[in-house]
């Protein structure tokens, strides 16, 4: 036990040579991390375990609706705008009584669209539920009621759902997590009461949508009321003009989210259009597991963006050396990965589906070469979030997409699934390098990235 101290030191110095900060920011840094991996495992673990209770419980075809319910609660998750991540940047720099100000200015903005917006989308679940339930619930089914019990969680969600976003953009991420999780084993559980009592869609729908709500609730209150009332959104300090300034940039941020979205999520219509069924499934499912790579840099990289933003806040300067090791830890790791998937995919895929797939190896090395690429684009996105460079990294992303949509239905219909991929990793590499010279190079001469 003696040796403790010296262990803790030496893990500080050595974050301190090699990353440029204290041993403590770097501990607070790792925690965030492995906050959102744990995250990420139990999310899959909930889903591991409650969609068989809701299969054996519904039933295939109330199962079917549930599964659509559940889609359309996502795609109505994006009346959210971007409101929530346009506080990020200012509650990170919140460190003197001026910038707590302006940050507590900022989340009322926000606050008050979300209440507006959760608002209509709470009164149209109440108005869907009550159509059914006059219409009679044995002629309308079961989607209906379903789908307003999800408009009201929905709606009720996106008012207090604020306070994961503050946390994350205190350097809080580990609690953030840690209150989601709380919200995803709540869901479970309410699934496995569901189990035992036999509910129908509509309870499954308020027990999977409104337990995370509940503690979204809960944590709302518990943050501005006990935790930070000096960041307490107020409605009297609401302005029209301000208001649109913040929607502003959030519709910036959600544009950003949905063209990550276009990058790749809409290559199975190209091939489907182009293609045969077999050469789509075999893309889908070789593809997968070179994505997985980009999802698990997102979820170690998404931390940075507060950490680097509230060093720029305190510094003046963002911290060159821990960037560059950071550069350094993404490319390793994703190389490593993307080089053992390409050596190992046919029996990866094998593994998975329980049945061969044919692989064309040439297509594998294009998708390994995408998810380095994708890894370090994460990684420049994170950074130029935190220098509140929204509207560069927009423009940049509409002419990447007028090039790549294009390039890619030009190169699927010539050379199938090897053709869609190698667009985009030709595409990416270009915005790569373009990224570094023309928007981070000029501002941070010292930091080698991208």
């Amino acid at each position: 036990m003696s040796d403790l101290p010296r262990v803790g030191s030496r893990i500080s110095s050595v974050a301190q040579a090699y990353m440029g900060l204290p041993g403590r920011k770097y501990v607070e840094l790792a925690m965030n991390v492995a906050g959102s991996m744990g995250t990420r495992v139990v999310n899959i673990a909930v889903t591991a375990i409650t969609v068989p209770l809701m299969l054996s419980t519904l039933g295939t075809t109330d199962y079917a609706i549930m599964a659509a319910v559940m889609s359309f609660s996502q795609f109505v998750s994006f009346s959210d705008l971007g409101l929530g991540t346009s506080v990020v940047n200012p509650v990170a720099a919140a460190h003197t009584p001026e910038a707590t100000a302006a940050a507590k200015h900022a989340i009322s903005q926000a606050w008050a669209l979300q209440l507006f917006i959760g608002s209509v989308i709470v009164a149209a679940g109440v108005l869907v539920s009550i159509l059914w339930l006059w219409l009679e619930a044995g002629s309308a089914g079961s989607l209906p009621a379903a789908a307003g019990v999800a408009l009201v969680a929905v709606g009720f969600g996106l008012i207090f759902g604020l306070g994961q976003r503050v946390l994350f953009a205190r350097g809080r991420n580990l609690e953030a997590s840690l209150w989601l999780v709380s919200g995803r084993i709540l869901a479970a559980v309410g699934c496995y009461i569901g189990f035992l009592f036999g509910f129908g869609v509509e309870g499954f729908t308020a027990v999977q949508l409104g337990a995370p709500t509940l503690v979204a609730f809960i944590l709302f209150f518990y943050l501005f009321v006990v935790r930070a009332p000096d960041l307490a959104p107020n409605l009297r300090e609401f302005s029209r003009s301000a208001a649109i300034r913040q929607l502003k940039t959030g519709l910036m941020f959600s544009l950003l989210s949905f063209s990550v979205f276009c990058e790749i999520g809409i290559d199975a219509l190209f091939l489907k259009a182009v293609s045969t069924p077999d050469v789509v499934t075999s893309y889908d499912v070789v593809s997968k597991p070179f994505f997985y790579i980009c999802s698990l840099s997102g979820i170690m990289l998404f931390p940075i963006w507060p950490f680097v933003a509230k060093e720029m806040a305190l510094t003046g300067k963002p911290p060159l050396k821990f960037l560059k090791w950071s550069f350094g830890l993404v490319v390793g790791s994703a190389l490593i990965l993307s080089t053992l998937i390409w050596v190992y995919i046919e029996e990866i895929v094998y593994f998975w589906v329980g049945r061969a797939v044919t692989v064309d190896r040439a297509l594998a090395l294009v998708l390994a070469a995408n998810a380095v690429m994708v890894s370090v684009g994460i990684l420049q996105s994170m950074v130029l979030n935190a220098a509140n460079r929204i509207k560069e990294q927009v423009r940049i992303q509409v002419v990447f997409l007028s090039a790549l949509i294009p390039m890619k239905l030009f190169l699927s219909y010539s050379y199938g699934a090897l053709g869609l991929a190698s667009a985009l990793c030709f595409c990416y590499g270009v915005r790569l390098v373009f990224v570094h010279l023309v928007c981070i190079r000029p501002y941070w001469v010292d930091v080698k990235i991208g």
